[in-house]
Parts: C-alpha cells; sequence; structure tokens
C-alpha cells in the first residue's frame, strides 16, 4: 500500500506523466536491488513483486525508454552504467508509509477481534483492507469489518491522511487499470456515449440521498469540463428504452403503495425518497413528471438506437443463461436477464470487445449495480486478450476523467468518492440495505403463510425502517448496532432478538417501577426523619438560644463593670500625676526659700536626703516596671497598678470577657447554621 502513497507524492511533485512516475520505480527497482540487465517480462514481474502494480507491458517498455544509461539488445536491456541512474524515491519516506501501515494493519486486526464471534483470518483480513483500498472489490470477506474499523477512527487525522495518502495513488494508478495506454493530463478527445443506469439516474435526482447526489454532480461537473474544452459534446450521456421502462414501472409501484397504503421495503432508499411527503397517486406522477425534466436539464437524453435485436447483431447479443450461476436469491433472478441485457447492449453498439482504453471505447455504461460490474469482469475475463469492460462504476469513470483532465490531488475540493471515509459509509450503508432486503423478503414470504399476523408485520417493518441509514447517517456510535444487524440477517434470529429486546425494556419497565415504588417509600420514610429532625433542631435552636442569652447578660455585667473600672483609674492616675507634678514645682522653690530664711548649711542635709529619695525612686522604678523615670513612664506605672488593684476588688476579668465573647459568636453561627 506504501507504493501508492509513493506514486500520489510522485506525481504532485509534478510528474503528471505515468510512464515518468513508472520509470521511477523502474530507476529504484534497477539502484537498489543492482540489476544490470532484465526484459520486460523481468522487469515487469519485479515491479509486480516489490510495489504490486499489475501493469501491461507496453506501458513499463515505455517507461523504460525515458531512463537515461539503458541500451536494448537482442530483446533485453542493459544497464550501462549503474551510477549514473539518478534514484528520484525517498526510501526514508517509503520506510516511514510502511511502518506507518503495519500499525493500521495491527490495530485493524485487534479491532476485528473484538467484534468477529469467529476465528479472524489474519492474512485474509490484511489482503481484504488492502483491496478495499485499492477499490480491486468491495465484496470480500471482512469489508464490512474493515468499513467499521475505517468509521470508527474517521476523527483520527493522522490515520486518515495515511489512508487518503494511498487513496491518492490509487486514483492517479486506477488510469492504467482499465488503460493499456495511459495518457495523464491529456484531454480527452473522442466521442463517446455514456449509458446511465437506473441507481446513477437517482442519485442524479438526490433519491439516495446527498452523497450519492454530490458523487453524481462530481461526475457531471467533469463530464462538461471535458466538453468545454473540446468545445463539443464528446461524451453524451444517455439512458435505455429498458432503463426508461424500469424506472417507469418503479414510479408504478411508488403509486400502488400510496393507492393500497402499503408500507414499502425499508432497504430501498429510492422508493422511500419519492414516497416522502406523497399523499395522493397525482403526486407521485408529479414526482415522476420532475425527475425527467431534470434528465433533460442536464441534457441526457433516451438512446433512440432500435437494432438491438436486428439479425445482423446476434453474434453481438451475449443474453445467456449459462451466468445463471451468478444469482443466489429468487427475486435477483429476475433482475438477471434485465442486467444482461445492458451489457448486450453496449456490446453490440460496440461491435464486439474492443482492446484499448476507456477514451476509444466508444460505448460504456455507467451503473451501481454490483451485480452488473461483476458479470461484466467476468465476461471480459472469458476473451483471450482482455478487453476494456462494458461497465465501469461511478466512481472509476470520475477517477479517469479526473486524472484525465489532470487536476492533480492537492486541491482543496476533490470529489466526495475520492474520500476513503465516505466510501467506508456507501460500504456499510449498502451492507445494512443487502440485510434489510433480506429480512423484508422473508417476512413477505411468512405473512403470505399466514405464519405471522399483520400488527406484527407492521411493528417488524416499522423497526427495519428505522434502522436504514444512509452513507452521512452512519456514525461512530451507530458501528456497533450496524454491525450486529448485518451479521444477523436471518429472520427467526432477528424476532427472537427483537422478543428478547422487548422483554429487556419490560424488565426495565419493571424494574423502573419497583425503583418507583421504593423511591416513593423513602420518601416517606426520609419525610418523617426529616419531621423528628425538624423537631430536634428546633429545640436545640432553643437550648442554645437560652445559653446564648445567658452568655450576652454575663457578657454585659463584665463589660459595664471593666468600663466603670477603666473609668476611675483614669481618673485616679489623672490626679496622682496631677499631685506629683505639682509636688515636682513646689520643691525647689521651697528649697530655694528655705535657704535663705535657714541658710544652705541647715538645708543641704534635707536636699540630700531628698535626692537620694529620688534616685531610689527611679532604680526601684525601672527594676520593678522597666519603664524609664519619666512623666510617660510614670504615667503607665500608674494606670497599671491601678487597673489590677481595682480589677481583683471588683472581680472583672479581661481574659473572661474574651471568652464569653468567642462563645456568644460559636453560638451565634450554630444557631443561624440550624435555622438555614
Amino acid at each position: 500500500m506504501a507504493s501508492y502513497a509513493v506514486f500520489a507524492e510522485l506525481y504532485n511533485q509534478g510528474k503528471q506523466n505515468v510512464y515518468e512516475i513508472i520509470s521511477a520505480f523502474v530507476k529504484e527497482l534497477i539502484v537498489s536491488k543492482g540489476i544490470y540487465q532484465f526484459d520486460i517480462k523481468q522487469m515487469n514481474n519485479a515491479i509486480k513483486e516489490e510495489y504490486s502494480f499489475d501493469l501491461p507491458d507496453s506501458v513499463v517498455k515505455t517507461s523504460i525508454k525515458k531512463i537515461e544509461g539503458i541500451i536494448k539488445k537482442d530483446g533485453n536491456y542493459i544497464v550501462s552504467n549503474i551510477d549514473s541512474v539518478n534514484r528520484e524515491i525517498d526510501t526514508q519516506y517509503e520506510a516511514e508509509l510502511i511502518q506507518s501501515n503495519e500499525a493500521i494493519i495491527r490495530k485493524l486486526t485487534e479491532y476485528a477481534m473484538s467484534k468477529c464471534s469467529e476465528e479472524v483470518d489474519i492474512e485474509l483480513l490484511s489482503q481484504s483492507f488492502c483491496h478495499f483500498l485499492l477499490d480491486e472489490t468491495n465484496g470480500e470477506k471482512y469489508s464490512d469489518i474493515i468499513s467499521a474499523f475505517i468509521v470508527s477512527n474517521k476523527d483520527d487525522k493522522e490515520f486518515r491522511d495515511q489512508m487518503n495518502r494511498i487513496k491518492a495513488g490509487v486514483i492517479i494508478y486506477s488510469g492504467l487499470n482499465y488503460d493499456n495506454s495511459p495518457n495523464v493530463a491529456n484531454v480527452w478527445k473522442n466521442d463517446i456515449v455514456m449509458f446511465l443506469e437506473t441507481e446513477v439516474l437517482f442519485h442524479l435526482a438526490g433519491y439516495h440521498e446527498d452523497t450519492f447526489r454530490n458523487i453524481f454532480e462530481d461526475f457531471y461537473t467533469l463530464v462538461n469540463d471535458i466538453n468545454s474544452y473540446n468545445r463539443r459534446t464528446v461524451i453524451k450521456l444517455k439512458f435505455f428504452e429498458v432503463t426508461k421502462n424500469e424506472i417507469d414501472v418503479f414510479f408504478l409501484k411508488a403509486e400502488e403503495i400510496i393507492k393500497n397504503r402499503r408500507i414499502p421495503n425499508p432497504s430501498k432508499k429510492a422508493m422511500l425518497s419519492i414516497l416522502n411527503g406523497c399523499k395522493s397517486i397525482s403526486d407521485v406522477q408529479q414526482k415522476k413528471t420532475e425527475f425527467y425534466a431534470k434528465l433533460r436539464e442536464k441534457n441526457i437524453t433516451l438512446d433512440s438506437y432500435s437494432q438491438y435485436y436486428n439479425p445482423s447483431n446476434y453474434r453481438y447479443n451475449i443474453e445467456d443463461t449459462k451466468y445463471q450461476h451468478t444469482v443466489h436469491r429468487e427475486y435477483e433472478k429476475e433482475k438477471l436477464s434485465y442486467n444482461l441485457r445492458l451489457l448486450s447492449f453496449v456490446n453490440i453498439r460496440r461491435e464486439g470487445p474492443i482492446y484499448s482504453n476507456v477514451e476509444n471505447c466508444k460505448y460504456l455504461l455507467i451503473t451501481e449495480n454490483s451485480h452488473i460490474l461483476n458479470l461484466s469482469n467476468m465476461i471480459r475475463d472469458e476473451y483471450q486478450y482482455t478487453p476494456y469492460p462494458m461497465a465501469i462504476s461511478l466512481y472509476h469513470i470520475t477517477n479517469k476523467l479526473w486524472v484525465q483532465l489532470g487536476k492533480g490531488l492537492g486541491n482543496d475540493v476533490l470529489p466526495t468518492s475520492f474520500d476513503v471515509v465516505t466510501k467506508a459509509q456507501i460500504v456499510l450503508s449498502r451492507y445494512l440495505d443487502e440485510s434489510i432486503e433480506i429480512k423484508y423478503e422473508e417476512i413477505k414470504s411468512k405473512y403470505s403463510k399466514n405464519e405471522i399476523d399483520e400488527n406484527y408485520v407492521l411493528e417488524i417493518l416499522a423497526n427495519l425502517r428505522e434502522q436504514a441509514k444512509t452513507p452521512e447517517e452512519i456514525h461512530e456510535e451507530e458501528v456497533d448496532d450496524i454491525l450486529c444487524s448485518i451479521h444477523n440477517d436471518d429472520l427467526e434470529a432477528y424476532i427472537e432478538r427483537r422478543e428478547e429486546e422487548q422483554n429487556q425494556k419490560e424488565r426495565i419497565v419493571q424494574r423502573n417501577e419497583e425503583l418507583t415504588s421504593n423511591l416513593a417509600k423513602q420518601k416517606e420514610m426520609t419525610s418523617e426523619k426529616n419531621r423528628y429532625l425538624i423537631k430536634f433542631q428546633k429545640e436545640l435552636v432553643i437550648e442554645k438560644e437560652i445559653r446564648l442569652i445567658e452568655y450576652e447578660k454575663e457578657f454585659e455585667v463584665q463589660k459595664s463593670a471593666k468600663e466603670l473600672v477603666d473609668l476611675k483609674v483614669k481618673n485616679t492616675s489623672k490626679r496622682i500625676l496631677n499631685i506629683l507634678l505639682f509636688c515636682l514645682v513646689i520643691y525647689p522653690i521651697g528649697v530655694i526659700a528655705s535657704i535663705q530664711i535657714l541658710s544652705w548649711n541647715k538645708v543641704e542635709p534635707i536636699v540630700y536626703v531628698m535626692g537620694l529619695i529620688y534616685a531610689l525612686g527611679i532604680i526601684i522604678m525601672k527594676i520593678k516596671t522597666g519603664e524609664e523615670f519619666n512623666v510617660q513612664g510614670v504615667k503607665i506605672y500608674i494606670n497599671r497598678y491601678l487597673t489590677e488593684w481595682e480589677y481583683k476588688k471588683r472581680g472583672v476579668s479581661v481574659e473572661h470577657i474574651d471568652v464569653l465573647n468567642q462563645k456568644i459568636l460559636s453560638l451565634r453561627e450554630e444557631i443561624d447554621g440550624l435555622v438555614h
């Protein structure tokens, strides 16, 4: 798979000619394998073995001509100087891609093992995954698991980028799958008629929802681009008369469903789309008119050729019963002759097989019918030399036209079908439709045999309709349910599962009723508990409020006593301080007066004694209080002494007042918590 990502990388680097891209791979083989001599078959086999490219010999031959230093002699190619061969492939990038692919395969294997009830064939799973990405088939085993895996990882950017890198290479390489003479980036010039099958026309009308309508519009835009480039209609879009008959019958069935009020097949999205909004037969007929108007608007016309069963064309007619083995169910056998008729008409118009490319095949059927595509490939393989197929899918023709126009893969807006996640969603949607169709046919059979009643049929059909999903409706969350529905397409098993689901729903309802009853009882018990709790809380609040009142009273008494003591101490301290200041002022005056009256000799001892008393007072005060002997220090000392003495005398405690205050605050918080 890494080779295809490298293929796309070379294309985006400017090698928009297929031969140049193949020559880059040939150069890499010559240098990495040390090849000095080879013939076309040997080189083609080496390319297939190393890179898994299945190429026509003519493509390899032309690619070799573009490599300098290679000489052709006697049918062999000789490398004259291997050192002169310029390698163009980034081997480190290729190695990283291989490593990334191996990690994805491991992740896919783990996913498959978790989803499959039977043992997983890892080798087959890996092959199916490669084939899925390379668009070789969608019908292999595990393709549903692979699609589910891709959808489940669609939000993983690294995973999605890696898948789309591989897909990009496949888109470019697809021009080689059906083309013996690829010529990328040369615009289509030859006339061709493309016959559109019923499903493709329904895509145009939007009967299969947005994804398929977008896919058709991508194809139609490319057709217009080629016609505009050539300034004439080189690609004509038509539909066979038998296709018109099938469409008319389809609308008649829609009228019958409206008329008889029947429930349509839930797997037929086109029918559901037509019936949507229709209340009468005239509404269906109006939609039919609008459908053909859309075809005319797109210049898609009815095929006017009328000689398909002319004897001169018998040798090209391929309607043969030998292909009966390709169908397995009764209702599919009815479609076999119609499918063969479409292919036969193309073969008749071509006048037998055309061994050329798509541009030169003159007539081509574009279909989304997997049985027609399988028949076309089966008939193609019967020829000794493989001709161009009579039918290809809308996806493959879109790829071819895109590359033919040299659009490149670096564009922001790529065709819807190029996205690998979109493909995975389409595959899951189709598997789901097939599963629903099988159940629908079995229901019809059982009802016709009176094995189930009408009400039960209506219930099952309604549920099947809920299961049907368009590609854009398929997301990661629905993947498990979709896989379950796909893997259980047996009606009996489905009915048993539906009954089990119904029983489970009934058990859930019963359980819910029991839970509701228990909840009511618990609520009643809780209500009784709440009443007791409320009563207890009220009593507790009253008790705490009484205690709060007591604390507040005691607090007020203590606070008032403190305020009185503080006021008394303040006044007493002021008086004492004033007396001391007065003494300090009077003392020197008295000393001076005594000296004048009595003489210094008599007064001197008194002065010394008073000075000694003063000095002792300073020392004692400093030792006892630590305060300086000044007015402020004396004031502090007096206040402190008087306060302690008065507090003790009147039983006032500052610590007790603080404790009471904390208790009051705490009780108030507790009461608020209980009340609120």
